[in-house]
């Protein structure tokens, strides 16, 4: 059976059609767009979608029916948490496009990451710690033997970040430092940070900003997320990239070879959380997953 997954995030949509099997699903298409919906949440919590986000809708289901699909899970996450017309946005999702959009809580939202993330990763200690930078929250997940054991949903992401701040470039060291303290202060007072601390355990983080930080790395022409899953990235390079992104403009770091498009007006604030997060876990490497919320889905269904 032809099964798609459909991840509408608060930074990128992303859609993973597979077609599924008694073993591992054999992937038939993958497509991503980084709509930043987060910015079109006002004030009073109201969410106006912009005209990207039906463009990529449109995209994403010609693609499900191009593909014959027969089986289609469609999740929201952060945003369409925070939104207070959540029930209208259904609606019309469900007039215009047929299919529910099942609005996930923090707590499904991070199984389903950290499951995916860990189904394409190797292990080598009993504990396993999951970190997914999502647009408007992050999601810590502790595992042993790759089950989920306890987990956090901190409502900072990348967005969220831009949106209080509202810097892209010129960061002077006081506005750095002014993001870095507040970002800590959101995480480190979360119980399952000593949750984590008492135990011995690889660090694997997923999503836009370490993806995007492996294919830096690597200089990559073309994205291959075979070369991303298991890349191990060191809080030196991420901490040198920072000071890299916050020396070049923004209109020039898309011509820096491995930057994904739409990502060059947030990836400091990504970095940051990045960095934070090492800080707090006593941690100077951690592991790149490029799978999260879309294999969660894929095999929660198998």
């Amino acid at each position: 059976m032809i099964c798609a997954a459909v991840d509408l995030g608060t930074n990128a949509f992303r859609l993973l059609i597979a077609r599924k099997n008694k073993s591992n699903p054999k992937v038939l298409k993958k497509y991503r767009s980084i709509i930043g919906l987060g910015f079109f949440l006002d004030s009073k919590k109201i969410l106006s979608p912009p005209s990207g986000y039906y463009r990529t809708l449109n995209r994403i289901f010609s693609l499900i029916k191009q593909f014959e699909v027969k089986r289609v899970e469609v999740v929201g996450t952060s945003v369409f948490r925070k939104c207070r017309n959540k029930k209208s946005i259904q609606a019309e999702f469900k007039k215009i496009y047929g299919y529910d959009l099942n609005i996930v809580s923090s707590k499904e939202e991070a199984s389903l990451s950290s499951q995916g993330a860990l189904s394409k990763i190797h292990t080598k200690k009993r504990y396993s710690v999951v970190v997914d930078i999502g647009g408007g929250s992050t999601e810590i997940v502790l595992n042993k033997n790759k089950k989920f054991l306890h987990y956090a949903s901190i409502d900072t992401g990348v967005i969220s970040l831009m949106d209080k701040f509202n810097l892209t470039e010129n960061f002077q060291d006081e506005d750095l430092l002014r993001i870095k303290n507040y970002v800590e202060k959101q995480f480190s007072n979360k119980r399952i940070i000593s949750q984590i601390r008492s135990t011995q355990f690889d660090l694997i983080m997923n999503a836009g900003t370490p993806t995007t930080l492996a294919s830096i790395k690597q200089e990559m022409q073309t994205y291959d997320e075979a070369l991303i899953n298991g890349y191990r990235i060191s809080k030196k390079y991420t901490l040198m990239t920072l000071d890299k992104m916050n020396n070049t403009p923004v209109k020039d770091r898309l011509k820096i070879i491995g930057m994904e498009k739409g990502r060059e007006k947030v990836i400091i604030y990504g970095l940051i959380i990045v960095a934070v997060i090492l800080n707090i876990l006593q941690k100077r490497v951690f592991i790149v997953s490029d799978s999260g919320i879309l294999e969660g889905l894929m095999n929660k269904s198998n």
